[in-house]
């Protein structure tokens, strides 16, 4: 079982080595990294059993981690044989990326200095991964750890894991500093990373468990860094006057963590903010990311913007406020009697434009939320049809203009999908 332990391993006493997990730990540098310590405990802590070489196998989520290390292995014990499969299990356990990584190691005892057993967990290793930039934090349960959970029944071992007959994890030990013996335990899994229950302790055949839950030890909540941490690192935010009738806002992040959105906040007096559009972040980047909103409907006179950074779990930081003077009053209608609609509305993309006055020279520009111009259409009449169907659902700003950029009119349409 165990192709690199060269020590003939005799049959278990009954014993069980109890694996678990430690409290994890995410930091962020360059990238952002997570540590899974694995500890192990022995049920009967007589005749001074210590860890003997052992075969290590877990299930994690590629699609959140990457770049697997083993580290801070104690009393000097050795990593061999190293090796990780394409995608396996992926589907079962809810992975987020759509594929597992099964991945399998030995790990060689240092008979000079072996790791003594007790009924208290003790470490063994660290696993750590880098997370894959994108992901999403909290991070929900990406490490999969699978064992017999019923185990001996007349003296034979009923596995219910994935991994049938001891095939997850294999673990050995010494007693009274034999080094020459090895005994085969009785492996469990103490803390196993499925909903509701911290042990694997019943039939996850059945799929009546779901992973997502915690990693933490008696936690119920996904795993987050162990310190705060800005979400947003903020480069610049600039706003000037784009035109006769709008206002540009631009910013810049070297870098975010589970950054949600941004608000784009306005206000005639810089107290009392609202909401006039929102651009989702990046979640996770390590790289500069570059952004713009267009503000169709500035203020006459000074106007005040801020950002308002919405992370993940719902905590918000503000930008710091910015001005621009925007002297104009923005176009209004062509008359006090022009009426001008568009429908059906919703629509699910032909929409129908209709005015009651001539329009010569005119031409139609589409803005989504972020105040991106997604279509622009010369020329259109009084009676017109307007094909919006390559637009995604969502809120639309159907603005019209004059030859000489002039703000005419702007309409509200939302276009849904089947």
């Amino acid at each position: 079982m165990l192709a690199l332990i060269q020590l003939q391993a005799q049959k278990s006493d009954g014993r069980q080595l109890i694996w678990s997990i430690g409290e994890v730990e995410m930091t962020r540098g360059q990238e952002v990294e997570v540590r899974y310590p694995i500890r192990v405990a022995i049920s009967d802590a007589s005749e001074n059993p210590e860890l003997g070489s052992s075969t290590f196998r877990f299930f994690y989520d590629a699609g959140q981690l990457s770049g697997l290390n083993i580290e801070s292995i104690a009393n000097d014990y050795q990593v061999k044989g190293l090796n990780q499969s394409n995608d396996v299990f992926g589907d079962v356990f809810n992975f987020v990326g759509g594929g597992g990584i099964f991945a399998q190691f030995n790990i060689m005892a240092n008979l000079e200095n072996l790791v003594g057993l007790s009924t208290e967990p003790v470490h063994v290793m660290d696993l750590k991964f880098t997370v894959v930039p994108g992901t999403k934090i909290p991070l929900c349960a990406p490490l999969v750890l699978d064992n017999q959970s019923e185990q001996r029944k007349n003296g034979q071992i009923t596995d219910t894991g994935y991994l049938m007959n001891e095939g997850g994890i294999s673990g050995t030990y010494h007693l009274n500093h034999n080094k020459n013996a090895l005994h085969l335990a009785d492996d469990e899994v103490e803390h196993y990373l499925w909903e509701r229950s911290a042990v694997f302790g019943e039939k996850v055949n059945r799929l009546s468990d779901r992973p997502g839950h915690p990693i933490r030890l008696k936690s119920n909540t996904c795993l987050q860094l162990r310190k705060p941490t800005l979400s947003v690192d903020l480069d610049l935010f600039d706003v000037w006057k784009a035109s006769k009738d709008q206002i540009r806002l631009n910013w810049k992040t070297l870098s975010e963590f589970n950054n949600g959105f941004f608000d784009i906040q306005q206000s005639g007096d810089g107290v009392v903010f609202e909401t006039i559009g929102s651009v989702e972040g990046q979640w996770n980047a390590l790289k500069s990311t570059e952004y713009e909103f267009l503000d169709l409907h500035p203020l006459a006179g000074r106007n005040y913007y801020r950002l308002m950074m919405v992370d993940n779990d719902g905590s918000t930081v503000y930008s710091q406020v910015r001005t621009v003077d925007f002297e104009e009053t923005p176009a209004a209608a062509v008359t006090e009697d022009w009426n001008i609609s568009y429908f059906p509305n919703p629509s699910r993309g032909s929409v129908y434009l209709s005015s009651n006055i001539m329009l010569t020279n005119v031409d139609l520009e589409v803005y989504n939320t972020a105040g991106q111009l997604v279509i622009r259409k010369d020329n259109v009449s009084s009676e017109s049809t307007l094909d919006l169907s390559g637009l995604n659902a969502g809120i639309y700003s159907l603005t019209l203009i004059d030859r000489e950029g002039k703000q005419m009119d702007t309409r509200k349409i939302t276009i849904v999908k089947q």
